[in-house]
Order: structure tokens, then sequence, then C-alpha cells
């Protein structure tokens, strides 16, 4: 075998190792993708939790109850409202942003979206909401203002009416599991 043959094979093995270490680094790419997907996904879940426990303390619990039931709110629970509409708009901002960053999927945004949108029907949530559109960067106000526009034009939502109804479904399901009378 001469050394020109050698040399060939040399390049032959270095070009397969060259073809083989670029598949290797792909499926690491895609695997650090998945990796911080799911840390995102984590980290959201954990955001949701955390909030939801946070609103069944009872000085929070109360507040939120006098939003969706239209009550008087004391100075004390305005605050609280426009910190529950901060937390909300914070929530959705950084859904937005995840999502154009490839992080986030869209039913995932879609059920940031929707549940501001759904919370937009209180008119303590949206005096809030207009309290807060100056202090933010015109471009995260325009794209907020675009997403909740059909939700401050609705009727206000009847949460206790819904649950109620919700309720009494749930129960006439376990009353018959199997859909026998």
């Amino acid at each position: 075998m001469s050394l020109t043959d050698l040399a060939s094979i040399g390049s032959f093995v270095s070009g397969i190792a060259v073809v083989v270490s670029l598949i290797y680094l792909a499926l690491q790419v895609r695997h650090a993708h998945k990796a911080q997907r799911a840390l995102m996904h984590q980290a959201r879940t954990e955001r949701v939790i955390n909030a939801a426990l946070t609103s069944m303390q009872t000085e929070i619990a109360d507040t939120v109850t006098k939003i969706v039931n239209n009550d008087e709110l004391s100075p004390r629970e305005l605050l609280q409202s426009y910190y529950y509409m901060r937390i909300q708009v914070a929530v959705v901002e950084d859904a937005l942003w995840q999502h154009d960053a490839g992080f986030l999927d869209k039913e995932s945004l879609d059920t940031a979206v929707l549940n501001l949108q759904r919370v937009m029907l209180f008119p303590a949530v949206r005096a809030a909401w207009q309290m807060q559109r100056p202090q933010l960067a015109p471009a995260v106000r325009d794209r907020i203002d675009k997403l909740i526009t059909p939700p401050l034009t609705a009727e206000p939502w009847d949460w206790a009416g819904d649950y109620k109804k919700a309720n009494a479904q749930a129960k006439g399901a376990i009353a018959h599991p199997l859909g026998k009378g």
C-alpha cells in the first residue's frame, strides 16, 4: 500500500468521522432544545400553581370574590386588584415572548391569552388594566390591547353562575357515570 492509498483511506475515515460528529451534534442540539422547552413548561406550571395557592389565601380569595361579583372594593382591595391584573399581564407578556422565541407551543400561549381574556370580563380588572397601560412599553401595550379588545366589549362573566352549572353537571355525571339512568 502506497502513501497515497493511506492518505486516501485517512481522508475517507476523516470524512466519516466528521459526518458522525455532525449527526451527534444535531442530536445533542435537538435534545438541548427539548430540555429547554421542558424547563420552560415546568416553570410556567410552577408559576400557575403558586398563583393558585396564593389565591386560596383568605384575604386574597375574599378580594378576588369581590372582583368576580363586582362588589365595592376597599382601597386595599383596589390595590390587590391592580396587582392581580399586573400578574395577568406579566404571564401573557412572558408567554408571548417565549412563543416568539420558539420555547412555548401555540396551545400554551392560547391558554395564557384565553385566561387573560376571561378575567378582563370583570370591571375591576378592566379598570386595573386602564391604569397599567401607560406604564408598559408601547409595543407590549399594543399587543395586549389587541388580545383583549373582544373581552373589553363582552358582557361581564357570571363566574358563580357558570360554576354552579358546571357543578350540577359534574354531580349528574357522578350519579350516572356510565350514562345509565
